[in-house]
């Protein structure tokens, strides 16, 4: 029989495997056209002749003196893959099409040539040239023909991209960037946005078109097309699909992982990144306003926060110009004084779409939001004065739109949004605690918060003491709310009723508890005349708690459905324990599995991991201890728990205990 040959590989733990050499029309989804090792990570790519430089971890993303968002910038360099943007692997890549005229103007720079200041202006405030701007017009009617045109043949074409919606955005932008005066530095967010709007209108095309008619070319799926630019993802099914799609990938694996069986083609080094601009933006007049930064780390994060608008709000030149010294030293202007910083970065993350994020001043109402809402195809906030509706059960998992809601664990947070949840009749959501939404902007939430605040201690020691059992979002909503004296035969009646035999004893503290009196929470104390007007602050410390001990007692509960063999105690919720963690003070700073270091979180993930480690089909690859001072696995065991854990759900959509801002004393 012949030799096989081999090729050697060193590995990131020192050690050195060798692997069956093949030539790459043998290869297969999971082989190697060519392989890299870095960091602790194996990189594989079965049809791409390189490998990039993975950029997949959290980053505070800020643009870059371009505009741009740097290499965390999906349509500047692959990033991972993320389902709710399963196109941006066909996102174009600028040197493929260099030479193109049409379409190099994806990836024009504004230059000072390029702009005209309004003679006269106070702000520094001009327009693109007319050159220019018929540069960016002519991307937009090519955007619009290829839309209509796949319209017109694909008029069966039901799915869930939305490239009209793109295509309006696309051209609200440009309509901003023709009309309004705008600062040097703002016309560039301006022109990158457009820009980063157009190249995602192409990449749906080009991936519905893959999707629908294939390849014809002729070519194998081990040569992916090189006008694309890619992506990462650690998900064999997603490495799948981008194999037989032809869309180049790279996939990230343990060494744990690699198989005995594995092809590899040819050894290289990761590529890094040398035409894009990692430059921050320096921004003038800083102290009047900033831009706020979401900690993103790869994955949805990443996409969501690289899509939104970034822009100068018109309120910095509002504040400029009443602090503009007079000529009148008699003129009261002139003595107006400068607010103390206090910067309030404001977000949405409502479904299925991306939060704005706007460049704010330090005071005063943001004026902007009609036209944020007109230049983006994404859903923003709700208008203030209307409070925001309870969501339906099947999407309760949804992050709360308020600035006091507890932070979600980034890894947590990825793991969630890239799992694809139940549809809208799933079943009801049961929960130990009532959901925080409740108490948030609705018109009985004062009444809400007054009968947890005084019912709390006592449903606490109730499931320590007893077989409570969790109970569904609308019986906490009735339980919460005033129940009516005499229940009528109806409906609600019938679920009024439910709620006031599930919490018996609770109904008879609730109605027994003096309006006037004071409230308490762990170690704060809220007068009950100020449960109306409830400071940011002090809510959430409420809406914390929530979280916290929902992640405790829903954890502790699937653990006894998982793995029941292991409790000799029948009773879920140990009385002292329980009592104990519920009444200590507030913490000041992030804890446990929320930590901001790796040596500060390592003991809690290491916690958490034993915990999980006795249920069924626990992953190798996290089954060894994490040792004292070895950090570089930290972030590898912190993300796979996550993925491992929402397997047990019985309803993807159930996920308070992903919320928890601390970590559970297991």
């Amino acid at each position: 029989m012949p030799i096989e040959e081999t090729i050697l590989v060193a590995l990131p733990s020192g050690n050195r495997r060798n692997f069956l050499r093949a030539n790459d029309e043998a290869l297969g989804p999971f082989d190697a056209r060519v392989l890299a090792v870095h960091q602790d990570m194996v990189i594989t790519s079965p049809n791409s002749n390189f490998i990039p430089r993975p950029f997949i971890h959290s980053e505070n993303i800020l643009p870059m003196q371009d505009g741009r968002y740097g290499v965390w910038d999906c349509f500047q360099w692959p990033q991972l893959h993320c389902h709710a943007y399963s196109w941006a692997g066909c996102v174009l890549r600028e040197e493929a099409h260099i030479e193109r005229e049409d379409r190099r103007r994806l990836w024009w720079k504004v230059g000072k040539q390029s702009f005209k200041l309004i003679p006269g202006s106070d702000f520094a405030v001009g327009h693109l040239r007319q050159p220019e701007f018929a540069k960016l017009e002519a991307i937009y009617i090519d955007a619009e023909k290829a839309v209509q045109k796949w319209a017109r043949e694909h008029r069966s074409y039901t799915g869930p991209i939305r490239f009209h919606a793109w295509l309006k955005a696309c051209h609200r932008v440009l309509m901003r960037i023709k009309d309004l005066p705008l600062t040097f530095f703002d016309m560039k967010l301006h022109v990158a946005h457009f820009q980063r709007l157009a190249l995602d209108i192409f990449a749906m095309l080009d991936y519905l078109d893959i999707e629908i008619h294939g390849w014809k070319d002729g070519q194998p799926r081990t040569r992916a097309s090189t006008l694309f630019m890619g992506v990462f993802t650690s998900d064999p099914d997603v490495c799948q699909i981008m194999f037989d799609a032809r869309v180049p990938v790279w996939f990230l694996r343990k060494e744990d992982l690699l198989g005995y069986d594995l092809k590899v083609c040819q050894v290289v080094e990761v590529r890094q990144p040398s035409t894009i601009d990692t430059s921050p933006a320096a921004f003038p007049d800083a102290e009047r306003f900033m831009l706020s930064a979401a900690k993103s780390p790869g994955g949805f994060q990443r996409h969501m926060h690289t899509r939104q608008a970034s822009y100068i709000s018109p309120d910095v030149f509002t504040r400029a110009l009443l602090e503009k010294p007079s000529l009148n030293s008699n003129d009261k202007a002139s003595s107006i004084p400068s607010p103390s910083p206090a910067p309030e970065p404001t977000s949405s993350a409502p479904s299925g779409s991306v939060t704005q994020v706007t460049v704010r001043t330090v005071s005063g109402p943001v004026r902007t939001a009609r036209k944020n809402k007109k230049m983006s195809p994404y859903a923003t906030l709700s208008p203030p004065d209307r409070p925001a509706k309870i969501p339906p059960q099947d999407v309760t998992w949804q992050e709360l739109d308020v600035s006091f809601a507890p932070p979600w664990i980034p890894v947590w947070r990825n793991a969630m949004d890239d799992t694809q949840r139940q549809p809208g009749n799933s079943p009801a959501i049961y929960c130990y605690f009532p959901p925080p939404r409740l108490f948030v902007r609705t018109h009985r939430r004062v009444i809400y918060l007054r009968t947890w605040l005084a019912c709390r201690s006592a449903w606490i020691s109730r499931l320590s003491v007893s077989s409570a059992e969790p109970a569904r979002v609308q019986l906490w909503r009735d339980f919460l709310s005033r129940m009516p004296e005499a229940i009528k035969e109806t409906d609600s009646g019938r679920s009024f009723e439910e709620a006031k035999e599930l919490f018996r004893e609770l109904v008879s503290i609730k109605q027994d508890h003096p309006p006037e009196a004071d409230l308490s929470i762990r170690d704060v104390t809220i007068p009950s005349k100020e449960l109306s007007q409830l400071d940011d602050y002090t809510s959430g410390l409420v809406l914390w708690d929530l979280y916290e001990l929902g992640f405790r007692f829903e954890l502790l509960a699937l653990d006894k459905k998982v793995v029941p063999h292991l409790w000799s105690d029948g009773n879920i919720f140990p009385l002292a324990s329980t009592l104990a963690e519920s009444s200590r003070a507030f913490p000041s700073s992030n804890q446990g599995l929320s930590a901001l270091s790796p040596q500060e979180k390592r003991p809690f993930i290491e916690a958490f991991r034993t915990f999980m480690s006795a249920w069924p089909g626990f992953p190798p690859s996290l089954s060894e201890a994490l040792a004292a001072g070895d950090d570089s696995k930290v972030y590898a065991v912190e993300s796979g728990l996550p993925w491992f854990l929402i397997k047990f759900l019985p309803n993807r959509a159930k996920c308070m205990i992903f919320r928890g801002a601390d970590s559970p004393t297991l």
